[in-house]
């Protein structure tokens, strides 16, 4: 008349209850889990400075509950005291568990059988540090050498898989890398009236944070773009695209002064394409004329373009993206 308990702890500590065995209608208390992240940042290149002079990050997952295998689905039931097993537990995917440190069961597992208990987290991720240096540009990788995936400074590096620590190296180029657009690119800002940076035009990367590169033309001319919408540069690079937490940002290419007749393009640049889980995207502009925001016609593009006239001057846009 007894079951056993086994635990996939995925990557994470056993509480101070954590029952192997119960017998039919024991009441067994479970205490959550724990899980912790340290990342460790190894600044071995000359003139550059980390943030804050970070180099040993933490993170604390968030338990998110068991799931079960070979759940008794007829029996199990739950709660949060010992005397109030009230909640049915009948379905192997459901997350149970995490709203207190210790849940009280009985009869998940069948009798003769041993029930499989896995710990569910959180997607995570630790911002990475800015990295400084005035001579060349420098990037975050996995190994002291360069080689590996490369992350930039301020974005999100990802806690995936069960490890629980991590070492970064900070990774200083020889010098300033340069890169032939193979596309055109719309500019978040410019210092001069340029909207955007045709393709064939050669940059000198001056630095990244997060997804938007610092860029200088020939011309000794300074902008800043996102570095995703450049095709093959974060390629070039070996830089990983982070995906989370899932975002989407928006850009225009309106000025300070606008003349009447000039065109003005809405653009946004989504993380979710880099997200695995994702398999499709789609994009709907609205616009609010002073009574609301309604759809915009047509305008299921990442980006849009409009003329300028007197009445479109004050209207507000906003972006619905379904995925």
């Amino acid at each position: 008349n007894s079951y056993n308990i086994s635990y996939n702890l995925n990557g994470g500590t056993a509480g101070s209850n954590s029952p192997t065995s119960s017998t039919y209608d024991q009441v067994i208390a479970i205490s959550r889990p724990t899980r912790s992240f340290s990342l460790s940042l190894i600044n071995n290149t000359q003139g550059a400075t980390i943030q804050g002079n970070n180099t040993t990050l933490n993170h604390t997952f968030t338990f998110e509950g068991w799931t079960a295998t070979k759940l008794n689905k007829s029996e199990a039931v739950y709660g949060s005291t010992s005397s109030d097993l009230s909640t049915s537990w009948s379905s192997e995917t459901e997350n149970v568990g995490a709203s207190n440190a210790t849940t009280y069961y009985k009869n998940i597992g069948d009798l003769g059988s041993t029930v499989s208990l896995k710990a569910n987290w959180e997607e995570s991720y630790i911002t990475l540090p800015s990295i400084t240096n005035n001579n060349t540009l420098c990037l975050y990788s996995e190994n002291a050498n360069g080689t590996g995936n490369r992350y930039t400074s301020g974005s999100n590096y990802m806690l995936i898989g069960t490890n629980n620590s991590q070492t970064l190296y900070v990774y200083c180029l020889n010098s300033y890398p340069t890169f032939t657009l193979q596309n055109n690119v719309y500019l978040t800002y410019t210092s001069d009236s340029l909207t955007s940076l045709t393709s064939g035009t050669t940059i000198t990367i001056k630095s990244i944070e997060d997804f938007i590169a610092t860029v200088e033309t020939s011309n000794g001319k300074t902008y800043k773009m996102v570095l995703y919408h450049a095709n093959g540069l974060k390629e070039a690079l070996g830089i990983v695209e982070p995906y989370l937490p899932r975002s989407v940002n928006l850009f225009t290419s309106r000025k300070s002064v606008v003349e009447l007749g000039e065109s003005i393009t809405l653009f946004s640049y989504t993380n979710l394409l880099a997200d695995p889980s994702v398999s499709s995207i789609s994009y709907q502009w609205e616009v609010d004329r002073g009574n609301g925001f309604v759809t915009v016609p047509n305008a299921t593009q990442s980006t849009y373009t409009y003329t300028a006239d007197e009445q479109n001057l004050t209207w507000n846009w906003r972006l619905t993206v379904l995925f």
